[in-house]
This record gives C-alpha cells, structure tokens and sequence, in this order.
C-alpha cells in the first residue's frame, strides 16, 4: 500500500495540512464517503537532533474503519522530557479516538479535540449560535400573501451550508458576485493555508461542483468576480510579491467548462456566463452575494476561496419579494458596467480619464447604446419592491451616472454613491442612539473612529467592537485608529489561530436605538469594512480609488438580538490586548518576561518546556 507522505513549514503544532489523497485515486474523498476513522500514537527511539535534546518521536496513524484502504501515518518529534509527559497522559497505549469525516478533518480533530487541550495550547473553542430566522415585512401580490424573511448565518459552516442549498435548489437562475472565488481543482488559485482542517473547508469545495452539476441540468450562472492585485506587507509594512487575487484562473475555467457544456449539449446559449470587475472603477471589487432565481439572497463578508472556511464570517439570507431590489439596486448596475466595459474598453489600453470622458458620448451612439440595450435585456425580468423594508446600501463609481437614472428615493449626484458611510454618518448623530456593537475585519475609518469615543466617553453610550488581530500588521496604516479605540476600551482582538490562519473577517454593526422607553435595532452587514476604501469609491475630485461595496440593512429586533447574542460570546472570548499568537516561540518569548521565577507559565509548562519547544517546533515528518 502507497502511503503519502506529509510535510510541514509551519513552526506551530499542527496535524493537517494539504488535503490528503487515496491511495487509490487524486481526489480527496468527501466526508460522506469515510464515515469515521481512527486514531493511534506509538513511538519510535531515541535520536540526537543537531542543537537540541534528546528526542523521541510519536507516530498517529489514521485509517478508516470501512476498510476502504484509505491509511496515513504523520510522525511529531518531540524533546524526550514532553515526550515522556504525553506517555502519563494516556496516549501511548490503546489510545484510539473515533472521529466522523475525510482523514485530514480527523487528524485536524485529533490535534485541536487531543493534543492542544492537553498543552492548553491552540485554538479555543467557542459557542457559535444557530441560526434565528425572523418575518421582516409581509405584504400583498394580487391575492397572495408574501413575506420577506431574514435568516442569520453565523460562522463559516452555517454560510456555506446555506451557499449549497440555495444552490441545489435553484431552477432557472442564480448570480453570483464575488471578492475571491478558487478551489484546489482550479490550477492557480489560492493556497488554502492550512484551511482544509476546518470541515466548512469540504462545504467550500462543493460549491464549484455544484455549479458545474447545476450549469449542466440547464441553469443559467451570470458570475461577477474581482480582477485585481493586492499586495502583501512585512513587518515594516512594505509591499512585497503579489498576492494575486484576481481571479483570473477561475475565469478561464469557468469559461472553459461553458464552452465544453455547450459543445457537449448542443447549445447555442452561454449556460455560464463569467465577467471581470473592471480595475479602473475600484480599487477592489469586495461584494459578496448569491442570488438563487430572484428569491432568495445570501449577503456575507465571506468570500468563495480555498482559505475562507478558516474565517470568523458571519451572513444572513434573504428570502422573499425584496430580494429583487438586491438585483437591481446592485448585481444588476454592476453586470451591466461590467459586461459592456468588457465588451469596449478591455485591452485598448485607454486611460482611464479617457475612457469617463468618452462615455457620455459613446452612450449616445445609436450602435451602443444598442449593445448596452442587448446586455440589459439578457438579465431576468424584476420587480423591485418600492417601499422596501431592507435598506441596501452600495458605494459606486461616479460612471455609474453616466448608465443609470437614480433609484426610487435616490438622487443622481456627478461623484457616486457613499450609501454605507451615509448611512453611519447619520446613525452616529441620531439623539435616539443607545448602543453600537461592531464585529469588524478593519475599523480604521478616522472621522467614525472619534465619533465613537466621543460617544462612549462624553454621551456615555456603549460601543464594543471585536476586531481582528492580524489586520495592524498586515494593513500597518490602520493601527493608529484601531489602537485608539482598544485604549479607549472600546475594541478587543479577536485571537486568530495560526495554525489554520483562521481571522475574524466579518463586517456587522448592530445599530441600537431608543425612544419613549422602546427600543429598535437595525443590523448592518455585508461586504464593507469600516475604513475609507470601504466606505468610499471616486466619489470626490482628488479622491483615490475605495472598494466597490455594498451592505444591507436589517431592522429587526430579533435579528439584532442574535447578533448581540453572538457578540458577546465573541467579546467574552477576544482579548483586551494584541496577543502574541499561539506559536509557542511566542509564547516562550511571553513566558520569559511574566514568569521568570520558573513557576508554570502559559498551558501549565514551565519556562524550560517553553524555552525548548520554541526551539524545537513541532514537525511532520516523512511515513
């Protein structure tokens, strides 16, 4: 039997990494398809390691139990002193710990439900609340009662659960916007990260498979996705290589498969349509929405990619008439500038000054306006609601003016939409306001940084926000506000497991208001962070480039209520403080300052065990 072998590069402790593949075949199987596995440690010999202890190593062999062949078998290497602590922790004999999912979820389970509790190190667990669904607005069509509900989708498995069923269910339609989209099958995408031991990972992957098997039974995909380049930052916060989140190889295979189901079914019409956000209207394209045959919509801050299972994300589906104001307040307008964008200016090399000056004239042209007529008339046919009782809120390019006549109740303004920023701006000044609560991936934005802890300090109104941890040295330029915050004791850090590089990456704020002893809330999530780019896209002259967002408003006290259920669960378990991580370098690094009269420091070890794991991090080795 071929065993596969695994390597780590990670200096944290860890069980899982690249999703593991049968012996039999190059595909990771399903969790439905290994229903349980179990899990063994024995021990090899003593060996000398250059510039460390005395080691021994511990072997876990994984198989299933349905003799499906499926067998691995990872090694850590521990210094001989922890070595011999794990052998008076019952685990080196007759140790067998039954797990449900694939191998790689079960050695996952193995390390965050074993061996971290036993060093108190890794990720801790926390409550994640299940969805709470509540009927925001009930209205007559002819003689039919029609409601609009909200759902809320806390966590990754709850968003991706609620991805696959819209999915599955769709019959004729479905839209797709997205910041980041790949899967491991599709060469080029991004590297999961240590994502596939988080079983809302094999969610993840089904999500391409399921468009595919959707695309072939006759449904119509029309698929908007980011083409851009971010950059990643060192410690001093300079760029380096590029992290390409473009896109681009999801594109061409959706392409592709378009063009092979077309030739495989004879059809003439695109059954995956697939169209690049333009970069000179944003500097992102950070929206992130399924719509399933105008009924039902899914509104998250999280993306489709191989690394977004690993986030802290939090959602809500809608699910009724106002789902078609999402189409055409949002998707819509951006499929239309898209496709014709494609269609005219892609690859002419064009400046873009050129290209907004031209416009107004290229829209006047008969033979355009005809095109931009044709792509208009390729979306399904909606019915806005016109007294919606959820407020979606976009920023958008000042070329959007130059497309479309102003929405019911909007005005046309020659800069763009700031909705969101509009939107806090006149929340923040209510004489009503009685409590804000925010779960934010970035909360930079200055002007709304101070407004809070004027708030907090001179009105005396609550405000508590979760923030991520790794965002002030991954994005250096938002440490100031954030850290403003945090010593106004307004913000916590949300630990972030490195293993898995799990972060909090949500963007909600509970909005709570009182008057005359009542109280309301409304809740705002989508797609945009609280800082400039988020909140603002070439909206005034001299203004960079911000992200095209967008969010939804929810006014509904039992939805607000499950968020600030939610919240303070997540504000209980983040950290007054930027922790060093749970790398036990880091930990032997804090050990060293509070625990220097050799008393047990972090996870009961002692300063030497510190001292020595740090210098010895856990490793895989070759089976």
């Amino acid at each position: 039997m071929s065993i596969v072998s695994l390597r780590s590069r990670l200096s944290v402790p860890t069980l899982s990494q690249a999703p593991l593949k049968s012996s039999r075949g190059n595909h990771a199987k399903s969790p439905s398809q290994i229903p349980m596995a179990a899990l063994n440690p024995t021990s090899s010999g003593d060996r000398f390691m250059p510039g460390v202890s005395l080691s021994r190593t511990l072997r876990f062999s994984a198989s299933a139990k349905d003799d499906s062949e499926l067998f691995r078998e990872v090694s850590i290497r521990l210094p001989i002193d922890v070595w011999e602590r794990f052998s008076k922790a019952a685990l080196r004999s007759g140790y067998t710990k039954e797990v449900y999912g694939s191998e790689a979820a079960a050695l996952g389970h193995f390390f965050t439900d074993v061996i971290a509790p036993w060093f108190k190190i890794g990720k801790p667990q926390k409550q994640i609340l299940a969805p709470v669904e509540d009927v925001i607005a009930v209205r007559t069509n002819g003689k039919q009662r029609v409601q609009t509900k909200v759902k809320t989708l806390m966590g990754a498995e709850n968003i991706f659960y609620q991805w696959l069923d819209m999915l599955k269910k769709t019959q004729h339609y479905a839209q797709i916007a997205m910041y980041d989209f790949d899967n491991i099958h599709v060469p080029g995408g991004a590297n999961p990260e240590g994502a596939q031991s988080e079983l809302p990972w094999y969610l993840q992957q089904k999500i391409l498979y399921n468009i595919e098997k959707k695309a072939r039974a006759g449904v119509k995909f029309q698929i908007l996705l980011d083409c851009s380049v971010q950059y990643a930052y060192d410690n001093n916060g300079h760029p380096i290589l590029p992290r390409d989140r473009n896109n681009r190889p999801m594109i061409e295979y959706l392409r592709e498969l378009n063009e092979k189901i077309k030739r495989e079914t004879g059809s003439t019409t695109d059954v995956i349509e697939v169209v690049p956000y333009p970069r000179e209207l944003a500097n992102i394209y950070h929206v992130k929405l399924l719509i399933s045959d105008g009924k039902t919509a899914l509104v998250s801050g999280m993306n489709m990619s191989n690394h977004s299972a690993a986030n802290w994300d939090m959602g809500v589906a809608i699910q009724g008439p106002e789902v078609a104001n999402l189409q055409a307040q949002t998707f819509y307008q951006d499929w239309v500038v898209a496709k014709f964008w494609e269609q005219h200016f892609t690859n002419r090399g064009w400046p873009h000054k050129q290209i907004t000056g031209y416009l107004p004239q290229m829209l006047r042209n008969p033979a355009d306006r005809r095109d931009l007529q044709a792509i208009q008339a390729s979306l399904p046919p909606v019915s806005p609601v016109a007294d919606p009782a959820i407020k979606i809120l976009n920023t958008m390019p000042m070329e959007y003016n130059y497309f479309f006549d102003p929405a019911p109740g909007q005005t046309k303004s020659e800069y763009g939409r700031e909705e969101i920023e509009d939107y806090f701006q006149q929340a923040l000044k209510r004489p009503d306001l009685a409590g804000i609560e925010a779960e934010q991936f970035i909360a930079c934005h200055k002007d709304i940084g101070r407004q809070l802890i004027d708030l907090a300090q001179n009105k005396h109104i609550p405000v508590r926000i979760v923030h991520s941890d790794s965002v002030t040295s991954q994005f250096p330029f938002t440490r100031w506000m954030v850290e403003q915050l945090r010593e106004a004791e307004l913000l916590r850090y949300y630990p972030e497991f490195k293993t898995t590089g799990e972060r909090l990456h949500a963007k909600s704020t509970v909005f709570t208001y009182k008057k005359d002893g009542k109280e309301s809330s409304e809740v705002v999530i989508g797609s945009a962070n609280t800082s400039e780019s988020g909140f603002k896209s070439n909206v005034k002259p001299g203004q960079s480039r911000g992200n095209r967002d967008m969010a939804v408003v929810i006014p509904s006290n039992t939805i607000a209520k499950a968020f600030q259920d939610q919240m303070n669960i997540d504000w209980n378990y983040s950290l007054k403080e930027r922790p060093f991580g749970y790398g036990m370098a880091e930990a032997a690094q804090k050990a060293k300052r509070e625990h220097q009269d050799g008393q047990p420091g972090p996870g009961g070890l002692t300063l030497e065990e510190l001292v020595q794991i740090s210098q010895f991090p856990f490793f895989l080795l070759d089976s």
